[in-house]
């Protein structure tokens, strides 16, 4: 994908929900904005070596040979998508786990994240961002865009996927998976509207003056 595709996708699956998420929320405007713009800028950092490394750590698990990587991805106008790991031959079943494995960290993560931001413990508006956008929107993002804008192109994990467990089996489980993660980002919203209390606001405000 090109890198003002990236930024784009980026913009529309991460940084538009994170406003929407914080217009929810009682924290201020300024808070708000700073934090939308330094969560989507490190998604936008974060996502392919957090992607590739997870492929490092199946083909490890697998026994596979690793021959190349690089984690980090060029920043270039024409062809953005050039962090890459590549192995030695592998078995169908150690090639699914190796596609897999970063799809198995977007739903562990998913699952975590809302298990920690339900309990609705955490006051900081930056911690509370940071583990909704990496935790459960970046989760998202990664088989949206893996999965639905590349697949049809014939290119990337889920396509190369579908030659070893086929083409149905392929989107019911990334649509289940998917699915099941933008049913936790709704549960998310729900549970976060009006959230900190004005009151405790205010608290944290009069401590703040008190220092």
């Amino acid at each position: 994908m090109k890198l003002v595709g990236m930024i784009f996708v980026i913009a529309l699956t991460i940084t538009l929900p994170l406003m929407k998420f914080y217009q929810r929320t009682n924290w201020t405007k300024k808070q708000s904005i700073i934090n939308i713009l330094l969560l989507s800028f490190l998604c936008f950092l974060i996502h392919a070596p957090l992607h590739e490394f997870c492929h490092f750590i199946g083909a490890k698990l697998m026994n596979v040979e690793i021959i190349d990587y690089q984690f980090f991805s060029k920043l270039s106008f024409k062809n953005f998508q050039s962090a890459y790991i590549t192995t030695s031959s592998r078995t169908a079943n150690q090639a699914f786990i190796i596609r897999m494995a970063p799809y198995i960290k977007d739903i562990t993560f998913a699952f975590v994240s809302f298990l920690i931001l339900k309990r609705k413990q955490i006051n900081s508006s930056f911690l509370v961002g940071l583990i909704f956008s990496i935790g459960l929107l970046l989760s998202a993002f990664n088989i949206f865009e893996n999965l639905l804008l590349g697949y049809p192109h014939k290119i990337g994990d889920w396509y190369e996927l579908s030659k070893t467990i086929g083409h149905f089996w392929t989107w019911i489980i990334g649509i289940i998976m998917l699915g099941i993660i933008l049913f936790l980002i709704y549960r998310i919203f729900k549970i976060y509207k009006d959230f900190p209390e004005k009151m405790n606001l205010e608290v944290v405000s009069d401590t703040n003056k008190g220092v």
